[in-house]
């Protein structure tokens, strides 16, 4: 393959990489701030110079097409310019300078580039940037055409160091922008020796584009994530506010009772009550995500309660094996709740709860299980609390470790729910520790 043909082949491959990439902007919310516009629009400008390049290319040489090849010369080296002068926009946006900054070199810039644009948007009239041999059909690059590329060297160098300068933006946001100018200004001053059909300038801005949507492309992902894990916390927030209620209505009903009967059971059921909330409301205010240690005191506490207001018809067991991972804060109270208001006290002798903890090979299990009446899970719930509150603590799980809930109970028999926490997903999706 001659050079000829091997630059025809790189312009067309570029130009539908070009394409691809512009698609994945279109029709998604990526396309909406400024920066994302300007980078888009580089892209289709590139395009464009690409395909002006494939027609200098394909015609070099040829006579006959000189009227074609000035167009295609013209085209190539306006849309150069005009690169540069969106570049410097998209500079300022990344960095977030404002229109009050940098007022100075943004306008002795584009004071250069206007002049540069008009020059080249009129070669094909005076040559004084780029000729072609009416003998030879060879490309002639005139004065002008070094001295335009000295200038955008110096432009460049200009926004090189206004980057450097800019250290409060982080180094992966920047090092893109100054690989575009490092890669141009070199490209540019070697651009008078280099003679091939696809120019040194169009591969350097090929190189820094894909350099410069790979940035873009991490940085969205990594909005993206902030921004669902900004939502998981919000949700998480919603559902722990329609969870707290239950356990405190029942907690002071369950002291109310006291009151009449045992006074200073009362008391003591108070101050449990007290060191449940205090202990809650200091993990709250630390993380969403808690030890297991923490989560089954709240329910241990919760449970004391239950206790005296049952007595001998609630039995409480405990298998406590593992206890070294993390889960939501308030994941076991309002199942074991559910457990007590909807499966032992509907049984007149009552029944017996058990919690079990074990560490498998790549999760950590927890059992929950009661003796109560049961119910079947192919049919929704007659209490609609009780459904939420298990697709509450089902969603809490999946966003904020990972973790899964199921159940299985049989009318008359009883209830097991299984949690499990993967032991890969505890670490990365800690939301913060105390």
């Amino acid at each position: 393959m001659d050079i000829t043909s091997f630059n025809l082949a790189a312009d067309l491959t570029g130009i539908l990489g070009m394409f691809f990439i512009i698609l994945s902007f279109v029709g998604t919310s990526a396309l909406k701030s400024s920066k994302s516009k300007c980078l888009c629009s580089m892209l289709v400008v590139y395009s464009f110079i690409l395909l002006a390049d494939m027609v200098s290319t394909y015609y070099r040489g040829d006579l006959q097409a000189l009227t074609l090849r000035y167009t295609a010369a013209t085209v190539n080296l306006t849309l150069d310019i005009v690169m540069i002068a969106m570049f410097v926009a998209f500079m300022r946006m990344d960095l977030n300078i404002k229109k009050t900054e940098w007022r100075f070199e943004m306008t002795g810039i584009y004071a250069v580039l206007l002049p540069m644009i008009l020059l080249n948007l009129t070669n094909s009239v005076h040559h004084l940037v780029l000729n072609i041999s009416p003998v030879t059909g060879e490309e002639i690059q005139e004065p002008l055409f070094m001295v335009s590329g000295v200038l955008t060297a110096l432009i460049l160098w200009a926004c090189l160091v206004e980057i450097i300068a800019h250290k409060e933006v982080p180094l992966r946001c920047r090092w893109p922008l100054m690989f575009y100018c490092l890669s141009h200004m070199v490209t540019i001053l070697i651009q008078p020796w280099v003679k091939v059909g696809t120019t040194a300038v169009n591969l350097a801005t090929l190189a820094s584009l894909l350099v410069l949507y790979a940035s873009f492309y991490s940085e969205q992902n990594r909005r993206i994530f902030q921004q669902e894990l900004e939502l998981q916390n919000a949700r998480a927030a919603l559902v722990l506010s329609q969870i707290q209620p239950h356990f405190l209505f029942n907690s002071m009903a369950v002291v109310m009772d006291l009151c009449d009967t045992n006074p200073q059971e009362a008391k003591a059921a108070l101050q449990e009550l007290s060191d449940y909330l205090h202990f809650k409301m200091t993990a709250m205010s630390s993380s969403y995500l808690v030890s297991f240690d923490e989560d089954i005191e709240f329910v241990q506490n919760y449970l004391k309660l239950e206790k005296r207001r049952f007595g001998d018809r609630l039995t409480v067991e405990y298998d406590i094996q593992a206890t070294n991972f993390r889960i939501p804060l308030l994941t076991l109270q309002p199942l074991v709740e559910n457990a007590v208001r909807h499966g032992i006290s509907k049984r007149s002798e009552g029944g017996t709860i058990r919690i079990t903890t074990r560490e498998l090979e790549d999760s950590y299990s927890i059992l929950l299980e009661d003796n109560g009446v049961g119910f079947d899970t192919t049919k929704a719930p007659d209490d609609s609390r009780e459904h939420v509150g298990l697709s509450n603590v089902r969603t809490r799980l999946v966003a904020l470790c990972g973790g899964s809930l199921t159940v299985h109970s049989v009318p008359g028999e009883g209830t097991t729910v299984e949690i499990r926490i993967k032991k890969e997903e505890v670490p990365s999706a800690s939301l913060g520790r105390r």
